[in-house]
């Protein structure tokens, strides 16, 4: 029994060797400091410290790579043009945060009024929520999700996923969404432009509103107006239909479509289609009156 407890403590001792212990890097003194090296630790901005407008570049040759990686807090500012961050960034109490290189392997979470810009590097995945503001020109980003109160402004880039399930706005005017577009509960989308190359799928009364024009449905013409489900039910049970047309940016819209409860798709003309139609029906008018 002796030994068997011998063994047990030295298995548990070099158990305890093996676990790093958790490790804390602050910068909260409103100074700029830049990361070209690399911490095996939590890096936290300006935590406890409001107002401080701490900023951190983290730079080719950087890293962090410990759980819940780098922490931007109190309207500090996070500038990532190079290196990498092994696991999450984060973005706390209307900090900011720019990427234009590097990596970040695990997720971005954006929330409590933070602005984030992301012109390049590369993404896992990204959740902007709470009244927070995301604006992409570039970079490519695995997964998008805006659950709750977000913003989201895609004007270049590449995204594999976009869902949006809470009463978030997202505007695309370019880029590229390579998969499916999920829009449930109140959110909203409107397209101008890029490239969608998945399904368009709507739940709950989710909106997606299109400028463009020439659309067509189903391979008949369709003019502007609204599109419905035709069920009522789940968008899964309703029938594959099938949009095509010209977008506002002139590139092609050519996506099925699901649409499920109160949902639905508005085909809108583009401004100068809208404006010619105004002075149509003004014209109308005053003939009329003559």
């Amino acid at each position: 029994m002796k030994i068997v407890r011998t063994i047990c403590l030295v298995a548990i001792v070099l158990f305890l060797c093996a676990c790093p212990a958790l490790g804390l890097v602050e910068f909260k003194d409103g100074g700029t400091h830049d990361i070209d090296y690399a911490i095996p630790d939590v890096v936290r901005v300006d935590y406890g410290a409001p107002w401080m407008y701490t900023t951190v570049n983290l730079l080719p040759g950087g890293s962090i790579s410990y759980p819940y990686g780098l922490q931007g807090h109190e309207h500090s500012q996070i500038n990532i043009s190079g290196g990498s961050i092994e696991t999450d960034l984060y973005a706390y109490n209307s900090s900011q945060i720019s990427i234009s290189g590097g990596s970040i392997n695990d997720w971005l979470y954006s929330s409590q009024s933070s602005q984030v810009n992301i012109s390049g590097g590369s993404i896992g995945g990204l959740e902007n929520s709470h009244f927070s503001q995301l604006n992409i020109s570039g970079g490519s980003i695995g997964e998008l999700f805006s659950p709750h109160s977000g913003q989201v402004n895609i004007s270049g880039g590449s995204i594999d996923r976009l869902s949006s399930v809470g009463s978030s706005q997202l505007n695309i005017s370019g880029g590229s969404i390579n998969g499916d577009l999920y829009i449930a509960n109140t959110s909203r989308v409107d397209i101008s432009g890029g490239s969608m190359e998945g399904r368009l799928l709507l739940s709950q009364i989710g909106t997606i509103e299109i400028y463009g024009f020439d659309f067509a449905v189903d391979g008949q013409p369709f003019g502007y107006g609204e599109l419905t489900s035709i069920f009522g039910g789940s968008y899964v049970s309703e029938t594959r239909r099938h949009l095509t047309g010209t977008l506002l940016s002139g590139e092609l819209i050519d996506n099925d479509f699901y649409i499920g409860g109160s949902a639905s798709i508005v085909l809108t003309p583009e401004p100068a289609t809208v404006l010619l139609l105004g002075l149509g029906g003004l014209a109308l008018r005053k003939r009329r009156k003559a």
